[in-house]
């Protein structure tokens, strides 16, 4: 299998960030729909592609819940469609999947204030150097590390602090009815020296009720799936069931980083894998690898590839050249 078709992924998925969108809506994209029409859905927007976005993602999402059929919905603004707002348009019919959430049981844990000024530097940091375009990362040993001079350096203070605080980071992401402390907490986890401890946490977490917290752990178990990966033999058991289920969210984030986590866990081809992406996923996938943004479709094309035995090399270039061939022999 060549490898460097995942590391143009990885490119891809940076390159829009870098340019600043315009508050115009670009392409809209409907995922979830069953019995309903795509149509229907944009009508029920009432916004088209080109137009000011004069509302908020929450108001549009209102309007789809108007919808006879709608059961749940969730609009997600994304950056870049030249320059404007892609907007993703999840739906959940009256039919459609459930998927379970954990329950938080605890109090109002939450974390030294060293953690979370911290956090706050770095998110800071970090959002300088995207309006810049110099926000490309990498994973190493097992976490994210920016090459950003800034950003990078105060990444390696999380590795410092994450042991020293590691109780307390446990505490939170399992306890704390704050999300936002669970949020910061699962981007420090990540930065554990124990692997085995930050795979238990991560697998743990993945069911989080908070988009955010997910979205976060959902990075971080991308990272250390790459490492798993590379080391096997230090037999780092990532959990991956969930991850399956939430490609059928209506949160854009969820699937996106959903996706973003099966892409390195799924490079050894291991056959009950991808059995469980095939009977839990498929759909999804083949719907998000016809989305029109295409640098969000390319993952969902690397793994159907995978789920019929073609190489990635194979699955880039049909990516590439947007000609449907992945969904040819697909049933489902």
């Amino acid at each position: 299998m060549a490898r460097h078709s995942i590391s143009i992924i990885f490119v891809l998925l940076s390159l829009n960030t870098s340019i600043r969108a315009q508050h115009r809506a670009g392409i809209i994209d409907v995922y979830g729909l069953q019995q309903l029409k795509k149509e229907t859905l944009i009508d029920a927007l009432g916004i088209k592609e080109g137009d000011s976005l004069t509302v908020s993602a929450t108001t549009l999402t209102k309007r789809l819940l108007a919808v006879k059929g709608v059961k749940k919905a969730e609009v997600s603004f994304v950056c870049c469609d030249g320059g404007k707002e892609l907007v993703y348009v999840g739906i959940s019919e009256n039919n459609g999947p459930e998927i379970k959430y954990r329950r938080i049981r605890g109090s109002l844990h939450r974390l030294p204030d060293t953690l979370t000024k911290l956090h706050n530097q770095f998110f800071a940091a970090l959002k300088v150097a995207v309006t810049k375009g110099d926000h490309a990362d990498e994973f190493i040993n097992g976490y994210s590390l920016y090459k950003n001079p800034e950003v990078g350096a105060i990444q390696k203070k999380f590795l410092l602090l994450a042991d020293f605080y590691r109780k307390e980071l446990k505490l939170v992401l399992n306890h704390s009815t704050d999300q936002e402390q669970r949020a910061i907490a699962a981007v420090f986890i990540a930065y554990m020296s124990d692997k085995r401890q930050v795979a238990e946490q991560l697998n743990a977490a993945g069911n989080d009720p908070d988009p955010l917290v997910r979205n976060n752990v959902f990075r971080a178990f991308a990272a250390l799936g790459a490492y798993a990966f590379e080391h096997p033999e230090l037999q780092i058991r990532l959990k991956y069931d969930y991850f399956v289920s939430l490609l059928n969210s209506i949160y854009w984030s969820d699937r996106d980083k959903a996706l973003f986590a099966l892409i390195p866990i799924t490079q050894n081809l291991d056959p009950k894998l991808l059995a469980s992406l095939k009977k839990g996923g498929i759909g999804a996938l083949a719907e998000m690898s016809q989305w029109r943004g295409r640098e969000h479709a390319i993952m969902a094309c690397i793994l159907l590839g995978r789920i019929q035995g073609w190489t990635d090399d194979q699955s880039f270039e049909s990516w590439k050249n947007n000609d449907g061939k992945l969904l040819e022999k697909l049933h489902f």
